[in-house]
């Protein structure tokens, strides 16, 4: 299924040609890709989210925007332990990959 326009769900969109979606599980296309970005973080995505969510808080010193950010990681936090489970039965790979690499911070978490 091809979606380059909007007919398609908002869920699921084809960019560049990948094909992208924010559930939690694996596409049925997907490939586990662990160098570049990925070879740092298991997930840039979600990480650059909270970073801007962060970063966006303190500079205009919103405690309302920090609070927003607070819950927007625990929603991240769960989903992506959701993810890696379905990754973890999709990949085999995926638990090495996983014990070598952080989920959001290099060296950190």
């Amino acid at each position: 299924m091809e979606c380059r326009d909007r007919s398609c769900p908002d869920f699921y969109r084809v960019t560049n040609g990948i094909r992208i979606s924010p559930l939690p599980e694996p596409l049925d296309t997907a490939q586990l890709v662990t160098t570049g970005l990925y070879a740092q973080i298991r997930h840039p995505i979600d990480s650059g989210l909270l970073a801007l969510g962060l970063g966006w808080g303190v500079l205009r010193g919103s405690p309302g925007a920090l609070g927003w950010t607070a819950a927007l990681a625990a929603l991240i936090h769960f989903k992506s332990a959701r993810e890696e489970k379905a990754l973890l039965v999709r990949f085999p790979d995926y638990a090495a990959y996983s014990k070598r690499t952080k989920r959001f911070v290099p060296g950190v978490i």
